[in-house]
């Protein structure tokens, strides 16, 4: 039987007996979900209590370390002080984890004798503090004050008149007025040189040195004065081994003419070439 393209046949379908609905969604993976966030909140809730507030954490002890010019209870005064106060104007300064180190740093380095703080937390509520102090390398004097230096030309303390000839002092001939506590009173180029020359001319060169004028120093030039007030001048932009070794053969000559030769002499220049010595 021949079929008519114009024909239309439906589809057949498939007869079901039960209608088909949709199934109940599943909330199992989310109640999961929240409840994992739930106990994440609390946790962290939890968390921020026992380092907020929690006296576990509260800071207990100050333990201070390698400091003579500063005083253990200073040092709890001022983390006492610090700790008094809020940090970040919300959470409590008084425990361990939120304790204002640097605060505590920046006060203490307010003192000139120290060269550096080291500020760390330990457990049981504990600050330690390690102070390094500045070591004293010379002596500064002023027309009216002595004063201490450290190696790098900085006043870290007023002295008293040192004694001994292995005290290195300096001073500066053209200063009229008395240096303050911290300010830098001569480089730290002028502390190394004096300390060096001091260990190579006493005692072996014969001349006993008293002082060394920095007045001159930035033209090159640095000044030893001896105990008789006898003037010897160095260059320092030239190596000063050469110019201790001219010292002692000029010294070794002049005693052995001379017992007396400083008597009348001013001054020794040893500024001008290898070998030339000039002195009046």
């Amino acid at each position: 039987m021949a079929k008519s393209r114009w024909s239309h046949h439906s589809p057949q379908r498939t007869p079901t007996r039960f209608a088909t609905f949709p199934s109940r969604p599943d909330f199992t993976h989310y109640r999961r979900y929240h409840r994992r966030t739930l106990l994440s909140v609390l946790g962290g809730l939890l968390f921020i209590y026992l380092t907020a507030f929690s006296p576990l954490l509260r800071i207990r002890n100050v333990r201070t370390e390698g400091s003579m010019a500063v005083s253990a209870i200073s040092v709890a005064t001022a983390v006492a002080e610090i700790a008094s106060l809020p940090r970040w104007r919300v959470l409590p300064g008084n425990q361990l984890l939120f304790f204002d180190t640097t605060a505590l740093r920046i006060r203490l380095m307010k003192n000139p004798r120290l060269a550096d703080v080291h500020i760390s937390r330990r457990p049981l509520g504990t600050i330690r503090v390690l102070v390094e102090e500045r070591v004293v390398a010379a002596f500064w004097k002023s027309p009216h004050r002595w004063y201490e230096l450290d190696e790098t030309g900085k006043i870290i303390a007023e002295a008293t008149p040192p004694s001994g000839t292995s005290r290195i002092i300096l001073t500066n001939a053209t200063t009229l007025n008395d240096p303050t506590v911290g300010e830098q009173a001569t480089p730290a180029a002028a502390v190394s040189i004096a300390r060096w020359l001091h260990d190579e001319l006493s005692p072996s060169v014969g001349l006993t040195i008293a002082s060394y004028d920095v007045a001159r120093l930035a033209d090159g030039t640095l000044t030893a004065v001896t105990a008789q007030g006898l003037l010897v001048h160095f260059n320092t932009g030239t190596d000063t081994a050469v110019q201790v070794r001219k010292l002692r053969t000029f010294v070794l000559e002049k005693t052995q003419a001379n017992p007396n030769w400083q008597k009348g002499l001013r001054y020794i220049d040893l500024r001008f070439g290898d070998t030339r010595i000039y002195y009046k």
